[in-house]
């Protein structure tokens, strides 16, 4: 199983987070790195809540475009980390 997942149910202001990270299986190539599907599905695990919660979008009430931030953000993130 290449899945991971976030079942945040406190991230205040009765805010719940849950999200469920397909690793599509695999190997692909990153910056000249080989890394596989399971390795991005725990990355973003381990990482996407914090990348959302400290978006000024999500700061300031924005969830719909602070989701869609934190999508281009962690690619991002991922790419350059």
């Amino acid at each position: 199983m290449e899945d991971s997942h976030i079942a945040n149910t406190n991230l205040g202001n009765g805010l719940s987070l849950f999200g469920v990270f397909d690793g599509h299986g695999g190997k692909q190539i990153l910056n000249s790195l080989i890394i596989t599907g399971q390795e991005v599905a725990l990355y973003v695990k381990k990482h996407y809540t914090k990348i959302l919660t400290n978006l000024p979008s999500f700061k300031a009430k924005n969830f719909r475009l602070a989701l869609e931030e934190s999508f281009l953000k962690i690619d991002e993130v991922m790419a350059t980390d």
